[in-house]
């Protein structure tokens, strides 16, 4: 196992807090979480209920999960705002659940580009439909409004490498964990790695279908 530095750890100094509850904190030079608040979606955190991440290179910016709603992924680049004035150039999807992609259409008008596993984008087309209505009656009509899904312009199936800037950035599939398709991104030079919902700390995780047959000779 590479060294990590996760991105879900609690105990780095907290920089900036905005009205959403959103807190930015600096991992190391260039590299940051976006820390939503551990409860449940709500109007006032606009569905962010997550964590985020972003790293800034010498070409732009490259955000790791775009937010649960327009509104939210708005609230993120406030943040991102207060750090750099770089745009936004990549956007990737770790996972299929509505945090981590219904904020895509924000950044795409933006000119971003949208990058997930195959797996992913396939889990946000099955279940679209149930984010939605779960969105609009936990966050609301109102502040779901300009929410569309957007997804990604381009696609691997189990691992992908690209450089932006001087940084390398490495796309590791290793779902199906709390949704089908989750993947890691993995900085190798600053080892620090962005586990989406592979890892879990401080949230409790949704119980969900077992993927994987039971051997029903074991008892429990």
């Amino acid at each position: 196992m590479f060294p990590l530095l996760l991105m879900l750890l609690s105990g780095v100094a907290q920089a900036l807090e905005n009205g959403n509850g959103l807190r930015l904190q600096k991992m190391s030079e260039q590299v940051y979480a976006v820390v939503g608040p551990y409860g449940g979606r709500t109007p006032q955190n606009l569905g962010n209920n997550a964590t985020f991440g972003f790293v800034v290179t010498d070409e732009g910016v490259v955000l790791i999960d775009s937010g649960g709603t327009y509104q939210g992924a708005e609230a993120i680049d406030r943040l991102i705002k207060q750090v750099t004035d770089k745009p936004v150039k990549y956007v990737l999807n770790s996972g299929g659940q509505d945090h981590r992609w219904l904020g895509n259409g924000y950044f795409k008008e933006r000119g971003a580009r949208v990058i997930a596993s195959e797996a992913v984008v396939a889990d946000q087309h099955k279940r679209l439909q149930d984010q939605m209505f779960m969105l609009g009656n936990q966050v609301g009509e109102k502040e779901i409004v300009g929410t569309e899904p957007v997804y990604a312009d381009e696609t691997f199936t189990d691992s992908m490498r690209f450089i932006l800037g001087s940084t390398v950035f490495e796309l590791q599939r290793v779902g199906p964990a709390h949704t089908p398709g989750d993947s890691l991104v993995w900085l190798p030079r600053k080892k620090i790695v962005f586990t989406g919902d592979v890892v879990f700390v401080g949230r409790i995780p949704g119980v969900l279908a077992c993927q994987v047959p039971i051997d029903h000779r074991f008892s429990f």
